[in-house]
C-alpha cells in the first residue's frame, strides 16, 4: 500500500511517541502505523484486515468504555463537520487530559482547526511542516455532549416523492440531494426485485427503490461506517434491507445475484483522485447481475466510466445528460 504523505511527515520525526508506546490511531490514511501495540478507530472498510486492534464502527463507544490507550493520533479528515465529530467521540471516552497528535494535508482541516481550536484541545500548537502536511500536538480535555447533537435531518425535496433522511458528518451528501444523484433519480424506470445501492452514503438511492412496491430487498453498501450507521437509520423497518460495510463487493458473496445496481459512485479517495474504486465496481458488478439485470450510474460526464461499461457490458445506454452529469445504464446479457 502507497504511503500517505501525512505518515511519511510522521516518519520524518526524530522522536516517534506513536510507534514506542501504545497508540490510538484515529482515521489512519494507511497501515503504516498498524503494530500490534497500537488500535485504531477506522472510518474505511477496506483497513480492518490489516489492524489487528482496529474497529471500524460509527462511534468509538459502540467497542470501549474509555480510550484503549493514553495517548491518541488522529489523522485530519477536510470537512470540518467530521473532525469535530471524531474529537468530540473521543473527548467523551477520554478519562483524564489526553496527549493528542494531530497530522493533516495543509488543504485538509488542520489549517482552520490551528487557527480555531475547540475548547476540548488545550495548547494546541504546530510541531512539524514537511510534505504539504503539517503535524500539530495538543491536550484533549475529557467532555460530555448529547449523542442526538451528531445527527443531521435532510430533506430531499428534488425528487418524487419527497424524502426526509438523517445523516452523520462526512456522510455524502450534507445539504441534500445533490444535482447528479437527483438526475440519476429522475431517470430510473420502475424498479424490480432486488437492489443494490453501491456506495449508499445516507442511502437515499435505496430508501427511494424501497418505496417501490415491485422492489423485493434493498442491499446497502458503503466503506464508511458512517454511512452503514446513516443508512441503517433510514431504510425501511419492513425487514428486506441488508447492509454491507465494505470496500468494494467484497463482503458480497460471489454468488450473490441483483436485479438491478444502481450508484453514483466516488472519484475520490480523501483529498485524492482515485478512478480505481469505481473501475473495479463496473468490472465486478456485472458478475453480480442476474441475467437481464440492469446496471445505473451516474457520473460527472468527464469521467471516462461509459468505455468501462462497455468494455464489461458489451455495450453502454447514455439515458440522460445535462451540463455536467450523465446517467449511464448497462444490461447484463
Amino acid at each position: 500500500m502507497t504511503i500517505a504523505d501525512t505518515s511519511r511527515l510522521l516518519q520524518r520525526q526524530p522522536q516517534q511517541p506513536w510507534r514506542d508506546q501504545a497508540t490510538l490511531v484515529v482515521n489512519p490514511a494507511d497501515n503504516d502505523l498498524a503494530t500490534t501495540d497500537n488500535s485504531a478507530w477506522l472510518l474505511h472498510a477496506g483497513f480492518q484486515t490489516s489492524w489487528a486492534n482496529g474497529v471500524c464502527c460509527a462511534r468509538l463507544s459502540e467497542h470501549w468504555q474509555r480510550l484503549p490507550c493514553k495517548q491518541v493520533l488522529l489523522y485530519v479528515p477536510k470537512e470540518k463537520a467530521l473532525l469535530a465529530y471524531l474529537l468530540r467521540q473521543l473527548a467523551m471516552l477520554a478519562e483524564e487530559p489526553t496527549r493528542i497528535w494531530l497530522v493533516g494535508e495543509k488543504r485538509s482541516g488542520i489549517q482552520r482547526l490551528l487557527k480555531q481550536p475547540p475548547t476540548i484541545l488545550s495548547d494546541l500548537q504546530k510541531t512539524a511542516v514537511g510534505n504539504h502536511c503539517v503535524l500539530a500536538s495538543a491536550s484533549l480535555q475529557p467532555s460530555r455532549y448529547p449523542l442526538e447533537q451528531d445527527w443531521l435531518t435532510l430533506t430531499y425535496d428534488g425528487i418524487e416523492p419527497a424524502l426526509t433522511l438523517r445523516s452523520l458528518p462526512g456522510v455524502f451528501s450534507q445539504t441534500g440531494v445533490d444535482a447528479a444523484t437527483r438526475l440519476l433519480l429522475q431517470q430510473l424506470p420502475p424498479l424490480q426485485g432486488s437492489v443494490l445501492d453501491f456506495a449508499c452514503g445516507t442511502g437515499i438511492i435505496g430508501c427511494f427503490a424501497q418505496r417501490q412496491t415491485a422492489v423485493t430487498q434493498v442491499s446497502f453498501l458503503d466503506v464508511s461506517p458512517l454511512a452503514i450507521a446513516a443508512a441503517r437509520c433510514n431504510a425501511s423497518d419492513t425487514g428486506n434491507s441488508k447492509f454491507y460495510l465494505s470496500d468494494g463487493l467484497r463482503e458480497v458473496a460471489h454468488t450473490e445475484r441483483f436485479n438491478v445496481i444502481v450508484s453514483n459512485p466516488p472519484f475520490h479517495r480523501g483529498l485524492a483522485t482515485d478512478y480505481s474504486i469505481a473501475e473495479q465496481f463496473i468490472s465486478e458488478s456485472h458478475q453480480h447481475l442476474h441475467r437481464g439485470g440492469q446496471l445505473f450510474i451516474v457520473a460527472n460526464r468527464f469521467l471516462p466510466w461509459p468505455k468501462h461499461i462497455e468494455q464489461h457490458f458489451g455495450h453502454c445506454e447514455t439515458l440522460a445528460a445535462d451540463s455536467r452529469f450523465a446517467v449511464y445504464r448497462g444490461i447484463r446479457r
